[in-house]
């Protein structure tokens, strides 16, 4: 009886389209880019670098047919001071992340510019340095992460 029931919920599941996060029902069909940025050494640029090489997508220096030029303009990361403790020092922060690119394919003459803001606040022990610049790179990566998968949807939703 148990093993009906959890193959019916199995089959219910299945069936209501639930995916998980970063999960894609389709292989990104993209057979090449360009990648172009005055920043190449950020992390954002060799994450997004690495996440072609996982796909199978090779990096070419000049466009071919079929590729996508992709430009990144800004890649920054800011962060400000949300509160501070009675003695003044600061405890709670708010990262702010923000990248520009355009998106184009080669044969195209569209070309598609994008932002992609992403924001996190997070508290830490005003005495302790390193758990401040521990977790603001945490979510700086995990920022990044996210921005990357927004780009490959991007990606995915134009051919």
């Amino acid at each position: 009886m148990k093993k009906a029931w959890l193959l019916v919920m199995v089959c219910v599941l299945a069936s209501c389209g639930y995916h998980l996060r970063g999960s894609q029902s389709e292989p990104l069909r993209v057979s090449s880019v360009v990648l172009k940025g005055q920043t190449p050494d950020s992390l954002f640029f060799r994450r997004l670098q690495q996440a072609f090489r996982q796909l199978s997508v090779s990096q070419v220096q000049r466009a071919e047919k079929d590729s996508w030029l992709i430009t990144v303009s800004t890649d920054k990361l800011s962060r400000e001071v949300l509160s501070v403790d009675q003695q003044g020092r600061a405890n709670r922060f708010f990262l702010k992340y923000h990248v520009a690119l355009q998106l184009q394919r080669e044969e195209s003459p569209v070309n598609r510019s994008t932002h992609i803001h992403l924001q996190r606040s997070f508290s830490v022990n005003p005495e302790s340095w390193q758990a401040l610049q521990s977790e603001e790179t945490r979510l700086h990566e995990e920022m990044v992460v996210e921005a990357i998968s927004r780009v490959m949807t991007l990606l995915g939703s134009e051919l």
